[in-house]
């Protein structure tokens, strides 16, 4: 199931939402206004003085968050800890707006668009703008055991706005497992006392997946990290063991250097605008990097491939890098015709064979003027650009 929250107000309460302990739960068009009450932090299941949390490491993806406006908090939004989310048109004053954990259970994607960090006065928290911060990074790096011991080294993608954001401690000289302060289990001995440089160098991952990366900054809006480039999202990762027993980080597959597509399909509405990631195009090819990975586009029928910047403008080639970095879009024609398309890719030497999309289509009547862009699996982000 795919459960949505909708049309929800929540007013001058301590505590806003709790929607721990779920998985695929969305909410949208959401008002959540409360007391000003300070927060407390706990390590058990809820926190009080919360707008909507989300926070505990049980609850899980894919889900959405639209449209949803959190004033009036101490703090507003304690992020997912697991698992793909979208979130869009979110308005935020709080003294902290979004509150970010480290993940542990699995790789985790926060994708946030159109976030407005909106003025204090009118809300309960008006008169403490001096404490106000828009984003907090707040990382637990005591090893978990058994539960997930290569939690530390687990791809984190975190973006609010088009913009990347880094924990502090994904700085290329932190050492996330240093011995004098952690009992090191005998499975995580090769990591341990290890700059997160090292541990690319040794691994191919380190901290959040991998280091800040160049030409970061920060400021006042951010407490505990840097902003940067735009995440690089990487679905070839090596597969973690069983995330409930641990285990050792397997090396990545060895096969045949032909690339081959592993996925292509696409699900939309009539006239609609659907931002492609690597869940609706993939390649599996252990010796190319994504931007050596050149896919063409044959037989389009009933829309076109674009990037972000110029969706009017149809192409027929992309990398999987612009893939994993989800700048393309298909456009739909806005007909009540399902589109068609078939993919080939190569990595400059090899050619895959060509496969023909797996589509779904609802030809069902879209508002003339939605301004909406919606991802294949149904989630939808409003970008008005």
């Amino acid at each position: 199931m795919n459960p949505v929250i909708d049309e929800l107000t929540v007013w001058n309460n301590r505590d806003g939402v709790l929607l721990n302990y779920t998985a695929r739960l969305s909410v949208r068009n959401a008002r959540i206004v409360g007391i000003g009450a300070r927060t407390n932090l706990t390590d058990a299941t809820a926190n009080s003085g919360v707008g909507l949390d989300l926070g505990t490491g049980i609850t899980d993806g894919p889900g959405r968050l639209q449209n949803v406006t959190i004033e009036g908090f101490d703090h507003g939004l304690i992020a997912p800890r697991n698992g793909q989310w979208e979130l869009s048109r979110l308005t935020l004053r709080n003294l902290r707006d979004i509150y970010i954990k480290e993940t542990r259970l699995g790789p985790r994607t926060l994708l946030m668009e159109q976030v407005e960090f909106g003025a204090l006065e009118g809300t309960a928290v008006s008169g403490r703008e001096r404490r106000r911060v828009n984003v907090v990074l707040d990382p637990d790096l005591e090893p978990f055991g058994g539960l997930q011991p290569f939690f530390f080294l687990l791809p984190d993608y975190l973006s609010i706005n088009g913009t990347g954001v880094y924990f502090d401690q994904r700085d290329a000289n932190f050492v996330p497992l240093p011995s004098e302060d952690y009992d090191i289990e005998d499975e995580l001995e090769a990591y341990a006392d290890l700059s997160n440089a090292e541990l690319m160098d040794a691994f191919g991952l380190s901290f959040g997946g991998s280091p800040t990366p160049a030409g970061s900054w920060r400021d006042e809006t951010l407490e505990g990290g840097s902003w940067g480039a735009y995440p690089r999202i990487v679905t070839l990762q090596p597969t973690l063991s069983d995330m409930t027993s641990g285990g050792e980080f397997p090396e990545p597959p060895e096969g045949d250097r032909d690339p081959v597509i592993s996925g292509n399909a696409l699900a939309l509405e009539r006239g609609e605008t659907v931002v492609l990631l690597p869940s609706n195009i993939n390649t599996l090819d252990t010796d190319s990097l994504p931007s050596e990975l050149l896919y063409a586009a044959n037989d389009v029928r009933n829309g076109h491939f674009a990037r972000f910047e110029d969706p009017g403008a149809p192409i027929t080639t992309f990398t999987h890098a612009e893939v994993e970095a989800g700048v393309l879009r298909f456009v739909h024609d806005g007909s009540a015709s399902a589109p068609s398309y078939r993919l080939a890719v190569t990595d400059g030497v090899f050619t895959s064979p060509t496969t023909e999309a797996a589509v779904s289509f609802d030809a069902g009547d879209v508002p003339a003027a939605t301004g909406a862009v919606v991802f294949s699996d149904g989630f939808e982000r409003s970008f008005g650009r």
